[in-house]
């Protein structure tokens, strides 16, 4: 049980690096006016941990408890709601405002690059996040039964 403690530790911290260095020319470029850090940044953390749980969900401290397990899967369901309203709103954001109103570096051909990448990274993790939250559910479900049938036996 350690192991799997100090592993969700050290995943935990590779995912906040991860998201950091994703997030960190955004930053660069748009500083403060940049309104969506937080839900983007929701969108990688989902993204990557969803992603490990669906493939290594026996190998997470709480593989063996079905309380936890019933909580994540219920917790997925308005979690997904409030993400969809995030993207609804960033998409808003590009349609009225959009990212090169808010750039702060003078060259165009760099601030369009930039734009682009911060477009494009955010729908990235968001149809990600989208994605992983419909199968980790399912995951959740055959975990349960695989979990449930086999305590029958």
């Amino acid at each position: 049980m350690l192991q799997k403690i100090t592993a969700e530790i050290l995943f935990i911290i590779a995912t906040f690096v991860l998201a950091a260095l994703i997030m960190w020319p955004i930053y660069q470029e748009f500083g403060d006016k940049y309104e969506f850090y937080w839900t983007n940044l929701a969108f990688i953390l989902l993204f990557v941990t969803f992603t490990r749980y669906i493939f290594l969900l026996k190998h997470v401290p709480f593989s063996h408890s079905k309380l936890i397990k019933v909580i994540l899967f219920f917790l997925c369901i308005p979690l997904f709601l409030y993400m969809l309203d995030g993207f609804y709103n960033f998409q808003r954001f590009l349609d009225e405002v959009g990212l090169q109103e808010i750039s702060q570096n003078s060259t165009s051909q760099e601030s369009s690059n930039i734009c682009k990448y911060t477009r494009y990274q955010f729908i990235l993790f968001a149809t990600g996040g989208f994605i992983t939250m419909v199968l980790f559910p399912v995951r959740i479900i055959i975990s349960m039964w695989r979990q449930f049938n086999t305590d029958k036996i």
